[in-house]
């Protein structure tokens, strides 16, 4: 590490001698226009990478596109690298055939639900198996930059994601972060800006006027079905006199009666004592969004290096919803002998999340914004008014929201969702690790064993206030707090042996191991009573409600290997065979087996197809295998569980909790796959 620090060291002292002065002026020109900078890269740049789509991501390893023969997809960071992506499962939206990425909601940081080729299970968990620089990744990719990203492969069929065994029935995301490359050293500079607004406009709906005229004929009708022998006069008497008294209680017209706003279904025509209904102004706006990029990579014959950070602030189009992250990422790469390479990198992230209050993942909250602006009647202001019909206002020339005023059916009669939004907190404080490091020997000619490590660790901490004067802890205060900490460990190592037979024939053996081990702890704690206004520390609070802790830990351990063959590049054969452990199962049922084969044939690598000038690559696969699922079914299935804290006073009491399942075992999946890949000009293109 000392000499890479040293060599980093030497390399940014060069450069900014050399180039100190264009380099200031060209990266303040961009900050100043919002634009992106590269620094001196010229078309001979020795750093140009190697065309992304000959050589893909695969399990635990690369291998040419030709002889791949599972249904692969690669996303290059070029087909996102100018979009405005907080997180790269928004990157995967609309880029690849059959898989199915969704925002789960409105909420900035929030994450992307990704279904790959439909739901495969009924109880387990559809989410796929996400695997980070060649290691299971279990954290949040909301903390990885996209910027730090230099692809994203989709594994979709047993052929190219048996090799992960038991994770790999909903498909696999590899994500592959950038490293330095040899050449002349580059930093990068990039900023944008963004706005984000609601684009799908409301439902129209009725005003002031019409709403009254409805209510009453509801009215009316009601007492016509109730009271079939009355006559119209009396039923359109009765729906004038109880328009306002005993319905909708509020009457926004001036110097009319209350049993004088509607009339034979005729609303009177008079000035209205005020018209600010509108609800969603004062829940939703424009957010704005900035981000801010520099990354510094090159190398040496030798040695390799990149570093990065990272700054963004993303706000939200509701009321208290925004998302910002501070993010780092070093690594370095070095060929130390002829036999020896090694490697180490690491991604941190910071993180803070203001969590619109029930505002993304709870519809049938009453202080859901978009429901609450909904329901409410056209004729209930969301402000006190002044007798002259102007809003209240406090000692600041803040409106004075209403939440006293009886309303129409006891709707949301106590309640503001507005006010309630501005006074509540929620939001979510979360700190990120995610290191690699790796070690690679040559041991004979074509065989290599590699040894892999990842240690991935995630600190997250949520706040949560519900205010004393209006809502659900009217009168007394709510102050919640939980924490939790997600580490997961995984060692693997790799026989890596390839051979090429003959001229023509080339043969790669994998065998390997993998071991890896989640720890999960959980803290909660709740208290109410606010003593001082304005402070949220539990200390401030009288009562305790509830705490509560659990540690959960979760192990696998695997032994793999996967043989593949081609004739030059035309003929591929591919066989993989996987066999998991779990800790979610009882002894007798911890063990699984999972497999594939699969092949595939370059057409366009026969003369007949060479000769044809509109096409360039043609590829025919198939596979089929079968892989498992052991998600979504908790940690501990196979065992009792008791519930505690059903105490009688000082007696300790129990009950119990989950029934054992001691024959649960894995969630098989079989899948066929046959397919067809086409590609045009230089830029090959998958269909």
């Amino acid at each position: 590490m000392l000499k890479f620090i040293n060599i980093f060291a030497q390399n940014v002292l060069k450069f900014v001698n050399m180039n100190v002065k264009i380099k200031l002026l060209t990266v303040g020109v961009a900050f100043f226009l919002g634009g992106h900078v590269v620094a001196q890269k010229k078309k001979s740049d020795t750093t140009k990478t190697k065309d992304i789509e000959e050589v893909v991501v695969v399990a635990y390893g690369k291998q040419k596109r030709e002889t791949v023969v599972g249904s692969n997809i690669q996303i290059s960071s070029k087909n996102f690298e100018n979009r405005s992506v907080t997180n790269v499962g928004s990157a995967i939206v609309g880029a690849a055939p059959g898989v199915v990425a969704t925002l789960g909601s409105g909420q900035p940081g929030s994450g992307v639900n990704i279904v790959i080729r439909g739901f495969t299970s009924i109880s387990a968990s559809n989410s796929p198996l996400y695997i980070v620089d060649g290691v299971p990744f279990n954290g949040s990719v909301s903390a990885i930059n996209p910027n730090d990203i230099e692809s994203v492969n989709i594994l979709k069929d047993a052929a190219s994601t048996s090799l992960y065994g038991s994770s790999a029935a909903n498909g696999v995301v590899m994500i592959t972060t950038k490293k330095g490359a040899k050449g002349r050293d580059v930093v990068n500079f990039s900023t944008s800006t963004g706005f984000s607004s609601r684009q799908i406009p409301e439902y129209n709906r009725v005003g002031a006027d019409q709403y009254y005229v409805l209510e009453w004929q509801a009215l009316r009708n009601g007492y016509l079905t109730s009271n079939p022998t009355a006559s119209l006069a009396t039923a359109n008497a009765y729906a004038s006199t109880n328009l306002i008294s005993g319905d909708l209680q509020t009457n926004i017209y001036q110097n009319i009666a209350n049993n004088q706003v509607v009339v034979n279904g005729v609303i009177t025509n008079a000035a209205k004592k005020y018209n600010d209904f509108d609800w969603q102004k004062d829940l939703f706006g424009v957010g704005v969004r900035q981000n801010y990029d520099l990354n510094y990579a090159g190398g040496t014959e030798r040695t390799k290096y990149y570093a990065s950070l990272g700054y963004l602030n993303e706000e939200g189009y509701m009321i208290n919803s925004d998302y910002s992250r501070f993010s780092g990422k070093l690594s370095a790469d070095s060929q130390l002998t002829k036999w020896f390479k090694a490697g180490i990198s690491m991604n941190v992230a910071n993180t803070y999340q203001n969590n619109a209050l029930d505002g993304s993942d709870n519809a049938s909250s009453i202080v859901n914004p978009y429901g609450f602006s909904r329901r409410m009647g056209p004729i209930y202001s969301p402000y006190l008014h002044n007798a002259d019909g102007s809003i209240m206002r406090d000692a600041d020339g803040n409106p004075v929201y209403d939440y006293t005023t009886t309303r129409g059916g006891s709707v949301y009669t106590g309640r503001n969702a507005i006010i309630e939004n501005m006074l509540n907190k929620d939001y979510t404080r979360a700190s990120n690790i995610v290191s690699r490091v790796y070690a690679e020997f040559g041991l004979l000619k074509g065989l290599t064993f590699t040894l892999n490590a990842g240690y991935d660790i995630r600190n997250s901490k949520n706040n949560s206030y519900t205010n004393n004067i209006v809502g659900d802890a009217a009168g007394f205060g709510l102050s919640t707090r939980s924490s939790s900490l997600n580490q997961n460990v995984t060692f693997n190592q790799l026989l890596r042996y390839a051979k090429k037979l003959g001229g023509h024939h080339n043969l790669e053996v994998l065998l390997g191991h993998e071991n890896n081990s989640l720890k999960y702890d959980y803290l909660y704690a709740r208290k109410r009573g606010q003593i001082v206004p304005g402070n949220t520390e539990f200390s401030n609070f009288t009562t305790n409600v509830s705490t509560d802790s659990y540690q959960d830990n979760y192990t696998k351990e695997s032994y793999f290997t996967r043989v593949n063959y081609d004739f030059d590049g035309k003929y591929s054969l591919s066989g993989s065979y996987r066999r998991d452990a779990s800790s979610r199962f009882k002894d007798d049922y911890r063990w699984g087996g999972f497999w594939s084969l699969g092949g595939a044939w370059l057409i366009s690598g026969e003369d007949f197809i060479k000769s044809q000038s509109w096409i360039n690559f043609l590829k025919l696969r198939g596979s089929y295998g079968e892989v498992g699922n052991d998600s979504g079914i908790g940690y501990y299935a196979y065992r009792n569980f008791f519930s505690l804290g059903y105490n009688n006073q000082a007696e300790p009491g129990f009950v119990m909790g989950q029934v054992a399942d001691e024959s649960l075992t894995w969630e098989t999946n079989k899948q066929y796959d046959l397919g067809l890949e086409i590609g045009r000009a230089s830029c090959r293109e998958r269909v």
